[in-house]
């Protein structure tokens, strides 16, 4: 029997001003390829509507007004918030995008099992159009989003590059529009695209656009809210000008600098040690940390026993010093989301923790993710650790920085379940029983590099088949030795490699074996491999004691002999599961084909 598909509807709204003229045309020739790609990295019964805001673009998509939609379908024309068009100067009432929003949400003819998605393009304000922002623009955008959540509509923003002509007319205000494009995406669950500096790749933005539209608004704003509530500070151009509104963010700026300059002067000041030979690049390291600090919230602290305390995002602490950089013997453990069979994880979903490869010993947290749902992560051979939460969120960064997150990762699959990077710097990640891999190259300075897609196939002979509906055929996580071999583990223990990795389209893997089950009470279900200098291989995942609780665990053994595990971290009982497991090492591994 065919599976059937997550019904999904795609609004896609453009401006119709002249600016957005090439933009119309572009994403109209890529939309196709971009359908064909998500058709196969993330499937849905897919209805996609082309709409144009009191007007349409010649030799594109966009031939149908929302106007002329709509009241196609019923609506009458009092009912509708967006302007008529020449009713407003300057072609004011073709860039209502924010009333667009409202009207879409709150008309469109959504089908009722369908996830409800719009995408929105323009180059100047959601209101009326113009380079500058004020009040009356930015409460537009507030309509839009409370709109845009009562009627359960996730928004994803474009804002394109604007005329020569009429360029911002400072950097202020084009970093204020961005921030109005970004906040109507992010509060409403969707993704955002700003490109004012050229066009960009429309079949890609498409497809990640596509496949970001399967995912509930519920999960994708809870995944992006710490995102938006970075955003919701003083305004550097069009930001309201109640200052009353800013109270809490200026004494805490006051009270930032005050203790900054306390220091200085206990540093340099009268009767300080180094009065007369203080300079001020000495204390850099000290200004820089408390600029970037949030004082709201704690440092991550080197946990006793698994630790309860939790801060905004699946991001590190910015006023936390840099830990020492990966040690030779670590493994990175992320905590799994507990929603389905490996219960537990009550109080430290998502957190990434690192363990000794030698013992086992729980050495500290490395991040905390305030309850996200943990799925995956891995380590770049420089030291830069990538986690995926609420199954398809990518973030990266180091320990003691703020992790950024990277739109072209995220999304793309229903989870995100197994992650690696080979010892060159490319990283390979993939949904469990999907054999479509997702492939990138790690660039320290890019979080949002792009990537293509390779397959993942059984080699000739082989009967024992990765990848699938069956228990025995879900992969759960990736890693690499020194010879770039590829070996994936699954969910019951079996184990494939992948002999040749050199190319960028298929791959065949052969069966290798399959581990036994550990030696504690209940089933192992494993969900992370990692290697460590030596070649040892170490296998994670969750021990399911009963119906009510599992256990997280790391284990070690070869890849090479049939010996059992030996369990060098036991969780406990009710601590849940541990996801994807990573090291920074790429042993070389000799083995018999």
């Amino acid at each position: 029997m065919t599976e059937k598909l997550k019904p999904v509807d795609l609004v896609i709204v453009i401006d119709t001003s002249l600016s957005m003229g090439d933009e119309a045309e572009a994403l109209s020739k890529a939309l196709d390829a971009a359908v064909e790609n998500a058709r196969r990295s993330c499937p849905s019964d897919l209805r996609v509507e082309f709409l144009g805001i009191e007007g349409a673009f010649a030799n594109s998509e966009f031939t149908t007004t929302v106007r002329q939609y709509l009241t196609g379908k019923g609506v009458t024309e009092d009912a509708l918030r967006g302007r008529v068009k020449d009713s407003v100067a300057n072609s004011g009432a073709q860039e209502d995008i924010a009333r667009a929003v409202e009207d879409i949400s709150m008309h469109f003819d959504w089908r009722p099992d369908a996830e409800r998605n719009l995408f929105v393009l323009g180059d100047e304000s959601l209101e009326g159009g113009e380079m500058t922002l004020d009040s009356g623009k930015i409460q537009a955008c507030d309509k839009a989003i409370a709109s845009a959540l009562r009627h359960g509509v996730k928004i994803h923003t474009y804002l394109g590059t604007p005329f020569e002509d009429s360029p911002y007319p400072t950097p202020a205000d084009e970093a204020a529009m961005e921030k109005e494009y970004k906040r109507l995406a992010l509060r409403t669950g969707g993704e955002h695209y700003i490109y004012t500096k050229g066009v960009p790749d429309f079949a890609a933005v498409l497809k990640q656009t596509i496949c970001a539209s399967r995912v509930s608004q519920d999960e994708s704003v809870a995944s992006k809210k710490g995102e938006a509530d970075k955003l919701e500070v003083i305004g550097s151009s069009g930001a309201s000008g109640n200052i009353c509104e800013h109270a809490g963010g200026i004494i805490q700026a006051v009270n930032t600098l005050a203790g900054v300059l306390d220091k200085l002067v206990d540093a340099c000041g009268p009767g300080s040690e180094k009065q007369g030979h203080c300079r001020c690049h000495e204390y850099s390291e000290m200004t820089q940390d408390t600029e970037q600090a949030k004082p709201e919230t704690p440092p991550v602290q080197k946990p006793e026993s698994d630790p309860v305390q939790h801060d905004e995002q699946p991001a590190l602490q910015e006023d936390q010093k840099p830990l020492p950089p990966p040690q030779k013997d670590e493994l990175y453990a992320i905590v799994l989301q507990d929603r389905y069979w490996w219960l537990g994880n009550k109080d430290d979903n998502g957190d990434l923790y690192s363990h000794s490869a030698k013992t086992g010993e729980l050495k500290a947290k490395l991040n905390n993710a305030d309850h996200h749902y943990g799925q995956s992560n891995a380590i770049a051979p420089d030291g830069t650790h990538y986690v995926v939460e609420s199954q398809s969120n990518m973030w990266m960064g180091r320990p003691g920085e703020h992790f950024t997150r990277s739109t072209s990762l995220s999304g793309g699959y229903p989870t995100i379940d197994s992650f690696g990077f080979r010892q060159d710097g490319m990283g390979y990640f993939f949904h469990a029983s999907d054999n479509h891999v997702s492939l990138f190259k790690h660039d320290p300075a890019n979080p949002n590099p792009p990537k293509s897609v390779l397959k993942i196939v059984a080699a000739p002979g082989e009967s024992i088949i990765p990848f699938g509906k069956n228990e025995n055929q879900a992969v759960t996580d990736i890693a690499f030795d020194g010879n770039d071999r590829a070996w994936l583990i699954g969910r019951s223990g079996n184990l494939w490699v992948v002999d040749d990795t050199s190319s960028t389209s298929e791959w065949q893997t052969r069966f290798v074996k399959q581990f036994p089950q550990l030696d504690l009470p209940g089933q192992s279900g494993f969900i992370g491999i990692a290697f460590d200098s030596t070649g040892n291989v170490y296998l994670c995942g969750g021990q399911k004691e009963n119906n009510s609780s599992c256990r997280r665990f790391i284990a070690r053994g070869s890849v090479l002999d049939d010996k059992p595990l030996n369990v060098i971290y036991d969780g406990g009982p009710m601590s849940g599961s541990y996801g994807d497991l990573s090291s920074s090492h790429f042993p070389k591994i000799k083995v018999k084909k």
